[in-house]
């Protein structure tokens, strides 16, 4: 007998379990195409790095994807009690959002791009690819404040969003020079 997946013929775990996931991802294709590098790439903290990731997984436990898996809640948005609240309208889509866009002074590089798409997924991959510093920070802030408004029926305003998704990155920013200072003495 002969392993044809092995140089040498022999069999190995390594070699069956590569055929196994080969032949289940052909069956079940479960990678989400988009420009992953570049959102890895990014200058931020590694927590809203991966926020930015989740998002783009479509794994967000927004109302409208509890529901989808059979959570019972109400599907209308915590901060506006408007709309229905999906990956969309908890980071670009809320008035509440849009307010803390301007307020940090990013709703420029958010506005021209909801123009052109309308996928949340999709737009944090177009500015992941330009490296805007602060964005991945505040769509942590957005979030954060829609789970405070859940969970601790706290509200911040658009300013108070805006000044600490600023004073978060700068924080983390100052970390990381000091880190590399560090490691250069060593």
């Amino acid at each position: 007998m002969v392993w044809r997946e092995e140089q040498h013929g022999e069999y190995s775990v390594r070699t069956g379990n590569r055929l196994l996931m080969r032949e289940r991802g052909e069956k079940c294709n479960r990678n989400v195409r988009g420009h992953w590098s570049s959102l890895w790439k990014i200058r931020a903290p590694p927590k809203t790095k991966h926020l930015l990731w989740r998002i783009g997984r479509h794994c967000l436990p927004t109302r409208v994807r509890l529901r989808q898996h059979y959570v019972q809640c109400p599907s209308v948005c915590q901060l506006c009690e408007d709309e229905v609240e999906d990956n969309w309208h908890v980071m670009f889509g809320c008035q509440e959002s849009r307010q803390s866009w301007a307020a940090v002074g990013l709703s420029t590089i958010i506005e021209l791009r909801l123009l052109r798409f309308n996928e949340a997924k999709a737009l944090i991959h177009d500015v992941c690819h330009d490296e805007e510093k602060e964005f991945a920070v505040m769509i942590w802030m957005l979030w954060n404040n829609r789970n405070d408004r859940l969970w601790n029926k706290e509200k911040k305003s658009a300013t108070q969003i805006g000044m600490q998704a600023f004073q978060m990155w700068n924080d983390w920013f100052k970390a990381q020079n000091f880190k590399q200072a560090d490691g250069d003495e060593e």
